[in-house]
């Protein structure tokens, strides 16, 4: 009311509509009605994973998991601020790009989604993803972690090309991004897979088990070489 009267004029329009909150009723004891609960350091974390909380057709099978980094928000306008996400996201929050961009990567690789797809489904991925699936910490020192942080970083940048309605000037040089996208995707595999000890060759079981969760079928297994016998 003192510092910023018009700012408490706006709020006070829908007071009604605060105070019935569920969450203020439930801790909003003798607090002001305009009080925003649920909100922590992380919020305001400079550099962010999110992915949905309620992702792709509801189908009951999860294959639809993807996340993405999300760095401040620069402009001469508002200076450079972080972003905060809608209660629809759920976030990781980080304060290294480099680090958000290696958990990224790991959690958008297909060994990682193969397993997020197997004990999951559409409505309900939240936190515990990364409860189930132990992802080493990031060590700058360590060559493969700054690898995969660079290929998510690469990934990132051509899904902008693909997907982004104002593309990026960087886009301008890149002929065929669809084409880049897989390819940087196919080495992202390869690194994660080699930071969990997985054989390069099992990479097309993965690929086989996703695509049953799908619902596209079973593939069929390769017949055994013949020994002559």
């Amino acid at each position: 009311k003192v510092k910023f009267p018009l700012t408490y004029h706006y709020l006070n329009t829908y007071r009604r509509e605060l105070e019935s909150r569920s969450t203020h009723k439930l801790w909003g004891k003798r607090n002001p009605f305009y009080s925003v609960y649920d909100i922590g350091s992380y919020t305001f974390a400079p550099y962010k994973v999110v992915w949905k909380r309620i992702a792709g057709a509801i189908t009951g099978k999860a294959i639809s998991f993807a996340c993405a980094v999300v760095e401040p928000l620069s402009s001469e306008l508002i200076g450079t601020r972080p972003v905060i996400p809608e209660h629809t996201m759920i976030m990781m929050e980080f304060y290294n790009p480099d680090e958000a961009y290696y958990v990224s990567g790991i959690l958008n690789s297909l060994p990682v989604k193969t397993v997020i797809a197997s004990y999951t489904y559409e409505l309900r991925q939240e936190t515990h993803i990364v409860d189930f699936v132990k992802v080493p910490k990031y060590d700058p020192k360590n060559n493969l972690h700054k690898m995969i942080a660079e290929l998510s970083r690469r990934a990132h940048e051509l899904a902008a090309c693909v997907h982004a309605r104002t593309k990026p000037e960087a886009c301008e040089d890149v002929r065929n991004p669809e084409e880049e996208l897989r390819k940087v995707e196919d080495e992202l595999d390869r690194a994660v897979a080699e930071l969990y000890r997985i054989p390069e060759y099992a990479l097309a079981d993965f690929r086989g088990l996703l695509e049953a969760l799908s619902g596209k079928g079973i593939p069929e297994e390769a017949p055994e070489p013949s020994t002559g016998a």
